[in-house]
C-alpha cells in the first residue's frame, strides 16, 4: 500500500485526466462519483468526434456523424452503471444497418458490443463481448503495459431472430439483471479460515457474459472469428491505507475505446479505421488540454502535451511505413486536423513558461538599495535586554572576607559532583537490591506456591530494570548478575511445577550447558552455579530430553492442549468452552433469521424493479434529437435499484478457532491463571531476552487476543507479556466484514479468521523466531583491546566465550597469521591459552614459568584474568568444574604460588623505577588474583603471599 490522496481531493477534470493519460499521481482508493466520470468521458469522445466532423471534408462527415450519434446511444444506455430493459428493447429495435451498441455489464466484468451489418450469410446481428478489466494480480505483475486482443469471442446471429421481440426482450432482461446483480460464483475469492470471503477490491470472471450468454447465443447462430485489435493496456492498482477499495482505471473507458475503434475499423477498413482511431484520440487530449490550461495543474498540461506530442510522432512513423495508396488519407487528416495540433501545442507551452515566470519571479528575493549614509538613530545602541545586566556587573564590588574561617562539619557526599554522586548511588542501589534478593530466598514462604511465582516473576523484572545496562562493560559482574537471575528462576520453576505438575514433561528451554561461560570468582559462587545446573540437568530428564516447551505455536501436544484436557483445572476451562460455544451458537442463529428477513426484502425489490419503470424511457424516445439526458432523483426505480444496491449484511465470525487445538490453545490462554502468566513471562525473559546474543526482528500482530472483540469478555484480566495473537486479521476487522445481496449463507456465518501464534507484547516479537540455542556468551566475552596486536583474534569462533579454542593443529597452522610486531612464540603461546579446558591452568602455569608471554601487556592480562574467572563444563557434582578441579592437587597449587610469588618479587624489586617512569604493571593483579584463586578453589584460610607481597610493594621486600 502507499500513501495516496483521496479521490475526493480531485475535481472532475483530474479524473478524467487519471482516466486517460493515467499520470503518475493517482488517488489512493476508487471514485464515488463513477458515473459521473464515465458520463463526461463519453462526453469527451463525443466531443471530440465533433471537432473532426467539422474540420474534415464531407465524405468525412457522415462517419463521425454516426460515431457521435453512437456514442451518446451508449451514454444514454449505460447512465449509472446499469441497463435498462426498457431502455435496451427500445434500442434493439432501432439498431439500423452499420450501427453499434456499446454495452458496458458492470456488474459481470464484461464489454458487449452488438453491430448490425449485412454479410456474406445475409442480414446478420453479431454479439462480441470481452473482459472489461483485468484481474489486479496481472495488473501488478506487468512492467508497463498488458499486451490485449479484442474481442475475447463473437457469435453472429440472423436478424430475423434478433428482431424477434420475445428474443429482444429476454435478452434485455438478462443483460439488465447481469448488470445488477453480483453473482458471488464468480466474483474474486480469497481463501481464510477454510472459507471463501467475497473479495471486492478485485475484478469480477466475465464468464456469465463471454461463456453463458455467447453459448446461448451460439444455439441461434453460430460463431465466428472477426479481425482482431491489439491494444496495450496500461493499468494500475492503487491502494492507500483505509481504502474499501483500490483505484482502478475505469474499464468503461476501455469498452468504449474498444467500440469506436472497432466501427471506424467496420466502416473504412482496418488500417483506415486504425488511422481515424488514432486522430481521435489525439483530439481526446486536445479537449482536455483546452480544460487543463483553464483549471488544471501546470503538471497536467504539461503531460498531456508531451502524450499528444507523442501520439502524433508515432503517426508520423505509421505514415512514413503505411502504403502509398494510404498517403492520402494521412496528408488530409494533418492537413485538416494539423493547425489545431499546432495552435494548442503552442498554447499550452506559452501557458507553461508563463507559469513558470511568475514562479521564479514570486521566489526572487528583493534587494534592496543600501542608504548612502545613517540615520542618527542608527548610531546608538539601545541594549533591551542586556543593559540591565552590564549595570549590575559594573555596580558590582567584591567583599573582603577574613583568610580564616572555622572548619564546619565535612559533607562528603555533598564534596563529589554530581555524575560521581549519581553514580554511587545506582550501584549502591544495586548492591542493596541483590542483598534484598539474597534474604528473600531464604524467607520465602514453602506452602502459598501461587503468591510465590508472582512475586519471584515481579523481583527479577525489578532486578533486570533496575540493573540495565550497568555491568554491560564488566563480564564479571555480569555473570554474578547472571547467576542471581538463574537463582531465582530456579526458585520460580520449583513453584510453578508444584502447581503445574504437566510442566514437568516440557522442555524448561534453558540448556544447562548455557551458564558454562559465567565469569565467577568465588568458590562460593561456583557451589550455587553447580546447584543450578543439577536442577536443570534433573529438569531435562523428566521431560525425557523432549524438545517441546510451552512456548510453541499451538499445535497437537502442545501445553495449551493437554492442560485443557488433563490438568485439575480441565473442568473449568471445558465450562469457558461451552459457554461460548453456546452463545456462539445462539448469534448464528439470530444472523441466519436476519438473513432470511433480508433476503425476502431483496427479492421484493427485486420484484419491484422488475415491475417498474425508469424515468430514463420517458426522455429515451427524444435521445436522437438530444445530446443529453438528465438523471431524474425522483425516478422509482433508480430508488429501488439503489437500495438493492446498498443492501447489506454484517458476517457473523465463529469466537473460536475452526482448529480444535487452536480452540483448545486460546480457552486456555482466557482462563489462564495469574502465576502461569507471571512463570511464563519471566522464562521467556531469560530465553527470549537475556539468551539472545542478537535482537529478535518480528513483524507486528494483526490482532492480539486480548483485543478481540468476541472474546475479550471471557479473559480474566489482561496482562502484558506473553500471550496469543493472530497473524491474519479477523473477518470483524476486514473489508470482508459485509457483504451485499443477494448472498448465500455459508458467506454470512464463516468460521474464525484467526491463526493464532504466541506474541510478547512487551518485546513486540513473536516466540517462534527465538534462536533455536540459547546463550549468554555475548554477555561474557573474552576482551581483547582494540589497539593490541592480538586483536586479530576477537572475531575468530574460536575464541568465543562458549567455544573450546583452537587445536594445537589450527594453532600450528596459523603461524603465517601472526600478526607484525609479535613473534611466532609468543603468538603461539597467546591461542595455547585458550586451546583446551582440562589443561588450561596447566598451560597458564606453563606459561608463567617461560618468557613467551609478556604479562605486563593488558590484552594477556585480561585473556588470563578471564580464562581464570569463567567457570566451563560441569565435572559430576565437584564445583571446581572441569578447568579448576586441577586445584585439587596440592602439588599444582604449591607450584602455581611459587611462580607468581617470584613474578611479583621481581615486580617489587623494580616498583621504584617503574613508577619513575610512569609505568604501571598489570601482572600484580593479575597475580593477586591466581593466588586467590588457588587457595580458594581449595577453600583454605591460608595467608595469601601473593595479597602480601602485593600490599607491600612500596616497602623493601629484602629484610
Amino acid at each position: 500500500m502507499s500513501c495516496r490522496p483521496a479521490a475526493s481531493a480531485f475535481t472532475l477534470p483530474e479524473s478524467l485526466v487519471h482516466h486517460v493519460a493515467l499520470p503518475p499521481r493517482l488517488p489512493g482508493e476508487a471514485e464515488s462519483q463513477l458515473g459521473r466520470i464515465e458520463a463526461a468521458l463519453t462526453d469527451l469522445l463525443s466531443n471530440a468526434s465533433r471537432t473532426v466532423r467539422d474540420l474534415t471534408n464531407d465524405a468525412l462527415c457522415q462517419t463521425w456523424e454516426s460515431t457521435r450519434h453512437i456514442l451518446q446511444i451508449s451514454k444514454a444506455l449505460n447512465a449509472g452503471g446499469k441497463l435498462d430493459k426498457a431502455s435496451l428493447v427500445n434500442e434493439f429495435g432501432r439498431l439500423s444497418h452499420g450501427e453499434i451498441l456499446i454495452l458496458h455489464v458492470a456488474e459481470q466484468n464484461a464489454g458487449l458490443l452488438i453491430r448490425r451489418h449485412k454479410g456474406s450469410q445475409g442480414n446478420v446481428v453479431e454479439f462480441e463481448a470481452f473482459e472489461a478489466s483485468p484481474l489486479s494480480e496481472n495488473v501488478l505483475a506487468t512492467q508497463n503495459a498488458l499486451q490485449w486482443d479484442f474481442p475475447g469471442c463473437a457469435v453472429a446471429i440472423p436478424y430475423s431472430t434478433f428482431a424477434d421481440a420475445s428474443f429482444q426482450d429476454e435478452l434485455a432482461g438478462f443483460l439488465e439483471q447481469a448488470s445488477t446483480e453480483s453473482i458471488k460464483r464468480f466474483a474474486a475469492h480469497t481463501y481464510k479460515a477454510r472459507s471463501f470471503a467475497f473479495e471486492s477490491r478485485d475484478t469480477v470472471d466475465p464468464s456469465i457474459i463471454t461463456q453463458m450468454l455467447m453459448t446461448v447465443l451460439e444455439v441461434h447462430g453460430h460463431r465466428i472469428i472477426p479481425p482482431t485489435i491489439r491494444k496495450r493496456v496500461r493499468d494500475d492498482v492503487i491502494w492507500s491505507d483505509g481504502a474499501e477499495r483500490p483505484w482502478r482505471r475505469c474499464p468503461y473507458w476501455l469498452v468504449l475505446r474498444v467500440g469506436v475503434e472497432r466501427h471506424l475499423r467496420a466502416v473504412h477498413g482496418n488500417d483506415i479505421g486504425r488511422l481515424h482511431y488514432k486522430f481521435l484520440m489525439c483530439l481526446v487530449l486536445v479537449c482536455l488540454i483546452e480544460e487543463a490550461l483553464k483549471q488544471l495543474s501546470p503538471e497536467s498540461s504539461n503531460l498531456l502535451t508531451a502524450k499528444l506530442s507523442r501520439r502524433l510522432v508515432k503517426i508520423e512513423v505509421d505514415r512514413c511505413k503505411a502504403p502509398a495508396s494510404h498517403h492520402f488519407v494521412y496528408e488530409s487528416m494533418f492537413a485538416a486536423l494539423g493547425p489545431l495540433f499546432r495552435r494548442t501545442t503552442k498554447r499550452a507551452h506559452e501557458h507553461l513558461e508563463a507559469v513558470w515566470n511568475g514562479f521564479k519571479l514570486s521566489i526572487r528575493r528583493s534587494i534592496r538599495p543600501v542608504p548612502r549614509q545613517a540615520s542618527r538613530a542608527d548610531l546608538f545602541m539601545t541594549l533591551p535586554n542586556s543593559g540591565s545586566y552590564i549595570e549590575q556587573v559594573l555596580s558590582w564590588r567584591p567583599q573582603m572576607e577574613s583568610a580564616y574561617q572555622e572548619a564546619t562539619q565535612f559533607d562528603r557526599l555533598a564534596a563529589t559532583n554530581d555524575r560521581s554522586n549519581t553514580f554511587a548511588v545506582h550501584y549502591l542501589e544495586l548492591a542493596r537490591v541483590e542483598t534484598q534478593i539474597e534474604e528473600s530466598q531464604s524467607s520465602r514462604s514453602i506452602v502459598d506456591h501461587e503468591t510465590n511465582c508472582i512475586n519471584i516473576s515481579e523481583t527479577i523484572y525489578t532486578y533486570l530494570s533496575t540493573v540495565g545496562n550497568s555491568y554491560d562493560s564488566n563480564p564479571e559482574q555480569k555473570s554474578t548478575m547472571l547467576l542471581a537471575v538463574m537463582k531465582l528462576w530456579m526458585s520460580l520453576d520449583q513453584c510453578a511445577t508444584k502447581l503445574f505438575p504437566l510442566l514437568l514433561e516440557y522442555n524448561p528451554s534453558i540448556p544447562p550447558g548455557i551458564l558454562d561461560v559465567l565469569q565467577l570468582p568465588s568458590l562460593v559462587k561456583m557451589s550455587a552455579l553447580r546447584d543450578v545446573q543439577q536442577y536443570l540437568q534433573v529438569r531435562h530428564a523428566q521431560c525425557d530430553f523432549s524438545r517441546r516447551s510451552i512456548f510453541d505455536d499451538p499445535c497437537k501436544g502442545c501445553f495449551g492442549e493437554r492442560y485443557f484436557d488433563e490438568s485439575n483445572d480441565s473442568q473449568r476451562l471445558q465450562e469457558i468452552y461451552r459457554n461460548i460455544e453456546t452463545k456462539a451458537e445462539i448469534a448464528r442463529s439470530e444472523k441466519e433469521k436476519e438473513w432470511k428477513r433480508m433476503c425476502v426484502e431483496y427479492e421484493t425489490l427485486e420484484k419491484q424493479i422488475a415491475e417498474s419503470t425508469c424515468l430514463y424511457t420517458t426522455a429515451y424516445s427524444n435521445i436522437r434529437v438530444n445530446e443529453h439526458v438528465d438523471e431524474h432523483r425522483n425516478c422509482t426505480k433508480c430508488y429501488l435499484r439503489r437500495k438493492a444496491r446498498r443492501m447489506r449484511i454484517d458476517l457473523h465470525e465463529h469466537p473460536l478457532p475452526w482448529n480444535i487445538v487452536q480452540a483448545k490453545a486460546a480457552v486456555f490462554e482466557l482462563g489462564c491463571s495469574k502465576a502461569f502468566k507471571a512463570y511464563r513471562n519471566a522464562t521467556w525473559k531469560i530465553v527470549g531476552g537475556l539468551a539472545c546474543s542478537t535482537p529478535i526482528k518480528s513483524s507486528e500482530p494483526q490482532l492480539t487476543l486480548q483485543d478481540y472483540s468476541e472474546l475479550r469478555k471471557y479473559m480474566k484480566e489482561r496482562t502484558a507479556g506473553v500471550s496469543l495473537a493472530s497473524t491474519t486479521k479477523s473477518f470483524l476487522l476486514t473489508h470482508y466484514n459485509s457483504v451485499h445481496f443477494p448472498v448465500s449463507l455459508d458467506k454470512v456465518c464463516v468460521q474464525n479468521g484467526l491463526k493464532l501464534r504466541y506474541f510478547d507484547t512487551l518485546a513486540n516479537v513473536w516466540l517462534a523466531h527465538r534462536p533455536r540455542t540459547p546463550t549468554f556468551a555475548h554477555h561474557c566475552w573474552i576482551g581483547i583491546p582494540a589497539n593490541s596486536p592480538f586483536s586479530s583474534l576477537q572475531s575468530s569462533p574460536n575464541f568465543l566465550g562458549d567455544s573450546n579454542g583452537p587445536t594445537s593443529h589450527e594453532i600450528i597452522a596459523s603461524q603465517s597469521k601472526c600478526p607484525t610486531g609479535l613473534n611466532v612464540h609468543e603468538f603461539t603461546a597467546y591461542q595455547t591459552l585458550f586451546s583446551g579446558k582440562n589443561r588450561r591452568w596447566l598451560s597458564i602455569l606453563v606459561e608463567l614459568g617461560s618468557s613467551n608471554l609478556n604479562f605486563s601487556t593488558e590484552s594477556t592480562v585480561l585473556l588470563v584474568t578471564q580464562l581464570a574467572l569463567q567457570a566451563g563444563p560441569s565435572f559430576e557434582l565437584d564445583p571446581l568444574r572441569t578447568i579448576h578441579r586441577v586445584f585439587r592437587d596440592e602439588p599444582f597449587c604449591k607450584r602455581l604460588i611459587e611462580q607468581i610469588s617470584r613474578r611479583l618479587e621481581d615486580i617489587s624489586s623494580s616498583w621504584r623505577r617503574n613508577k619513575l617512569h610512569g609505568y604501571a604493571p598489570h601482572c600484580d593483579s593479575q597475580g593477586v588474583f591466581a593466588g586467590d584463586r588457588a587457595y580458594g578453589a581449595r577453600g583454605t584460610e591460608t595467608p595469601r603471599k601473593g595479597t602480601y607481597y602485593y600490599t607491600h610493594m612500596d616497602q623493601p621486600v629484602a629484610q
